[in-house]
């Protein structure tokens, strides 16, 4: 790195400022730099010594704690961190807890000026998740409102969602209440490393596809969304751009290629050591060869009877829904296909000579009737007129010995569920890993191909 990159570097650092040793839940440390003050609770001298020794790295300064709102001179603090310091961004990160009381919303207008951006860490949109992880009863109710305090007095402020175990399998039932509970929010931090070392921890490979399902869930709703510390090559090319280049952490060498680097994060020491941690490094000019591409995944995943279904796997190769064109070949894999999908219009996309029907999947086609391939998008799900077993089991009744049943199973989808249904059903079942190969072809969902038995073989 050249001294005027690294001298760039340096000034986008972002450093954390402890306030006090104080906490009333369990204790969130952000993994970023900490300027040493000197104390549990340092005097305003050390904190300005601390500050004025950093004044190259004029990234945000985020203070912390324990909980900078049990510190009774916080509010005084920051008016002179920003009479001292007046370009430096403050972030206070805060669980906001304290903030559900109106006397300290109103104390915090006397710093109405300073350059204050109030950010809130979350486990959960469920109370019963979000307090387990906080160690707390009660606990998210009480931040709730303290954010929506803050929001109701124009103060600028942010949620950053703490991925992990804990609410992987609902990262796109907390996007969805977001918007609502607290509107004119400023974004949404999806943090994928202050979790690290606690049993809630999840590698960030595995929460990739279900954080972009959250991502598309937020995005038309008007919230910006960013990632923290979750290597740039994880996400696929749309979301590269929210991960957040700092702070700097450990690279591999299978990095130094790769063309993210310089706006990587990089990784957490264990992390680059875990043998089972793979990367995606991204090469300048890579390009796909579309057709070895397809030979691979039939190689991999798809037996060599049913390979006359081979253009079945075209559909996992597009982004469902939102990528109708990528949807074509996949037409051509049999002369009758049939979808439920309301998004779908099939009669416009599929090729000529292919005869196209829709119909509702939830039902029976009637007697006589059966498939020679479906394609399901949007698997069924419990509803009040039938279960997800009643909904699956009369697909699969209805398929052809030999015939095909494509199912694109979304990140955030019952899966374990569904499989065992289709399984029940005396059903072969071939699965794909999620979010499979997804480098350059950028498939976002995990996809089911399930075929009748015929005698002995497939």
């Amino acid at each position: 790195m050249s001294p005027g990159a690294a001298a760039a570097h340096r000034r986008r650092t972002m450093l954390r400022l402890p306030l006090t040793a104080k906490r009333n839940q369990r204790d969130f440390v952000l993994p970023m730099p900490a300027l040493a003050v000197g104390s549990d609770e340092p005097a305003w001298e050390q904190i300005r010594a601390a500050v004025a020794g950093a004044a190259d790295l004029g990234g945000p300064l985020y203070l912390t704690g324990g909980e900078p709102t049990l510190r009774r001179d916080l509010i005084t603090v920051v008016r002179q961190l920003a009479e001292e310091f007046p370009q430096r961004e403050l972030v206070l990160f805060t669980n906001a807890r304290a903030f559900y009381y109106p006397e300290l919303c109103d104390a915090l207008e006397s710093a109405r000026g300073a350059p204050l951006h109030v950010e809130v860490p979350v486990a959960s949109m469920r109370r019963e998740v979000h307090d387990q992880v906080a160690g707390v009863a009660e606990s998210l109710d009480q931040a709730s409102r303290g954010v929506q305090n803050l929001l109701a007095r124009g103060w600028r402020t942010s949620l950053r969602v703490l991925m992990g175990t804990h609410n992987a399998e609902h990262l796109h039932d907390v996007a969805a209440c977001i918007p609502d509970r607290f509107p004119a929010l400023a974004g949404v931090i999806w943090d994928a490393a202050t979790l690290a070392g606690t049993e809630w921890w999840m590698r960030p490979d595995r929460l990739c596809s279900r954080l972009e399902s959250a991502l598309n869930l937020l995005a038309p709703r008007g919230v910006a969304g960013s990632v923290f510390g979750m290597p740039a090559c994880l996400p696929g090319p749309a979301y590269r751009e929210r991960v957040l280049a700092e702070p700097k952490g450990s690279f591999r060498p299978e990095c130094e290629p790769c063309e993210l680097r310089a706006r990587c994060p990089g990784m957490s020491a264990a992390l680059a050591t875990d043998p089972e941690f793979a990367l995606r490094p991204v090469r300048a000019g890579a390009t796909v060869d579309y057709d070895a591409y397809l030979l691979a995944l039939l190689a991999r995943y798809v037996p060599q009877a049913a390979r006359t279904a081979g253009a079945v796997l075209d559909a996992m190769c597009g982004q469902a829904m939102r990528n109708l064109p990528g949807l074509r070949r996949f037409f051509a894999a049999a002369a009758i296909v049939r979808g439920i999908d309301l998004a779908l219009q099939p009669a416009t996309l599929a090729p000529p000579g292919t005869t196209v029907d829709r119909h509702d999947l939830r039902q029976p086609l009637g007697a006589g009737a059966r498939y020679e391939l479906v394609a399901l998008f949007k698997p069924p799900c419990d509803r009040s007129d039938g279960t997800i077993a009643q909904m699956l089991a009369h697909l699969v009744d209805a398929l052809e010995p030999g015939g095909y049943l494509l199912i694109v199973l979304a990140e955030h989808t019952d899966v374990d569920h569904v499989l065992a249904t289709v399984r029940a059903a005396r059903a072969e079942v071939l699965v794909s890993e999620p979010n499979a190969l997804r480098d350059a072809v950028e498939p976002e969902h995990k996809w089911v191909l399930v075929c009748r038995k015929n005698g002995g073989g497939r």
